[in-house]
């Protein structure tokens, strides 16, 4: 059954992505259109864009130090 011919849904649907190079985004932002669901994106304070982006990501996930900073 597709999703457009279901009955309503009283309860809300939500869909949380974090995404460091944007491919999840954009896969997360069609099953939240397929949903109807609200889409709300996780923003790392940390740049972790590039070769030394991901360099840095798999160095603190080998420290497992949290990601606050």
């Amino acid at each position: 059954m597709e999703v457009s011919k279901r009955r309503p849904n009283p309860m809300k649907t939500l869909v949380v992505v974090y995404s460091r190079t944007g491919n999840a985004l954009s896969g997360a932002k069609k099953i939240a259109d397929e949903l109807q669901a609200d889409l709300e994106v996780i923003e790392g304070k940390t740049n972790r864009r590039g070769i030394l982006g991901f360099l840095r990501s798999g160095y603190e996930a080998l420290k497992k130090d949290p990601t606050y900073s």
